[in-house]
């Protein structure tokens, strides 16, 4: 099952390019990003991400559920906007 959490993570890494630059965003550790990335990994049965020199780099099917995810993102913070309102 796909955890909210790690989509939020791998969108983040989209958006920023570096895992250490999503955790940052997202007031996680570096190891907080990477765990979530490797589990929504697992989850999927995809490689989302691949090693590029000390960074990593999304895949073509990492980028593909980074852009769904962004939808599914969007979507829960704006009917949390919506119930609050």
């Amino acid at each position: 099952m796909i955890d909210v959490q790690q989509l939020r993570a791998l969108v983040e890494l989209s958006r920023r390019g570096t895992v250490s630059a999503a955790a940052k965003a997202l007031g996680y550790s570096q190891s907080t990003v990477s765990h979530q990335l490797a589990a929504l990994s697992r989850a999927t049965g995809a490689v989302l991400l691949t090693r590029a020199g000390r960074g990593v780099r999304l895949t073509e099917e990492g980028r593909a559920l980074a852009a769904r995810g962004q939808e599914v993102v969007d979507l829960l913070e704006r009917t949390e906007r919506e119930a609050v309102a």
